[in-house]
């Protein structure tokens, strides 16, 4: 009887690539906020995933790619939630943006008024990081996508880790206090940065037109968040009031 031949390998199959991730995040996050250099923060978050994403997108499978984003985004966002409450002083002076974001979003949940969640103030910031996206994936194969989104992350969870501080119903909070068009923001971009990187990943500059799929799906939940921000930001907030001390 002809013994059966072993599949071969699958190195971005490997779930280990997982746990490395999880660990990964942390470890880079508390050493950035220790560096207290802005840059180098989101810097150390993306070189994390970055090989692994590289790999994926080298050997055509975009899907993987940005699956190992989401895993890696999730786990980013943890961790800077975590250690920006273990650490606030660290984090007010290692995470870029995140002074400025907390207070609009402190703003609006005081007033429900915020440039966050008004049309006219956020849509020029809001094409511009588009703009940015488009552009750092391209010419640094996704690694400057990665930073992008990485920078969002931990700004984010710094306002969120602030946040947390005023709960007066934890488990709610835990549900409600990441705003949803962010989450919308996240996966947009994965999607994005993979398509956007395989032109120099794969020397192939023809390669987004035929993954026109992926890219339409990555812009679209990035137009969402727009539609979020305006729709859902009410329901945010009403819930956001109820689980803090501000209701």
């Amino acid at each position: 009887m002809t013994e059966r031949a072993r599949p071969s390998y699958d190195f971005i199959a490997d779930p280990l690539i997982f746990l490395f991730l999880a660990f990964g995040a942390p470890i880079t996050t508390m050493l950035g906020l220790l560096a207290g250099q802005r840059t180098l923060l989101p810097l150390m978050n993306a070189a994390v995933i970055f090989p692994f994403f590289a790999l994926a997108v080298r050997r055509g499978r975009l899907a993987r790619a940005v699956g190992f984003t989401l895993a890696w985004a999730a786990c980013q966002a943890l961790s800077i939630v975590i250690l920006t409450w273990a650490v606030p002083e660290r984090a007010e002076y290692g995470v870029s943006q995140g002074i400025e974001y907390r207070a609009a979003m402190m703003q609006w949940l005081a007033t429900g008024q915020s440039s966050e969640t008004t049309l006219a103030s956020f849509l020029p910031t809001y094409a511009r990081d588009l703009g940015l996206l488009v552009l750092a994936s391209l010419i640094s194969g996704g690694l400057g996508g990665l930073f992008i989104i990485a920078k969002l992350l931990n700004y984010t969870g710094f306002y969120v880790a602030h946040l947390a501080t005023y709960a007066s119903h934890p488990l709610l909070l835990a549900f409600v206090a990441w705003p949803i068009w962010m989450l919308a923001r996240v996966a947009g971009y994965s999607a994005c940065c993979a398509v956007l990187a395989e032109p120099l990943l794969r020397l192939d500059w023809r390669a987004p037109l035929r993954r026109w799929r992926l890219l339409a799906l990555g812009l679209s939940l990035i137009a969402a968040e727009a539609v979020f921000r305006i729709f859902l930001a009410p329901i945010s907030l009403m819930l956001l009031r109820w689980a803090t001390d501000w209701a």
